[in-house]
């Protein structure tokens, strides 16, 4: 008896909350139509090529490689300096 009453009392704070989601979403604005939209300014209307990360561009082979292809560098281990003061 005791569950489903706290069953529906869940229902029902679900239920509310989306409702009262729903009604906050109505209350929002609306979304910009695109005609609305900010122009872009003139200094940013052009596609600079020479970026700080150079291009995109595959390898000369026509491929990219795959992480089976790419080498092990910077995966090795280096040893701990010797200490002299170390104790064994």
């Amino acid at each position: 008896m005791i569950i489903g009453i706290v069953g529906l009392f869940v229902v029902l704070l679900l239920i509310g909350g989306f409702w009262f989601g729903m009604r906050r979403r109505d209350k929002e604005s609306r979304p910009p139509r695109p005609d609305e939209q900010p122009r872009r300014p003139d200094h940013r209307t052009e596609i600079q090529e020479s970026g700080q990360h150079g291009a995109d561009r595959f390898p000369e082979n026509g491929h990219a490689l795959t992480p089976y292809e790419l080498s092990d560098r910077g995966n090795e281990v280096i040893p701990p300096p010797e200490d002299e003061h170390r104790r064994d």
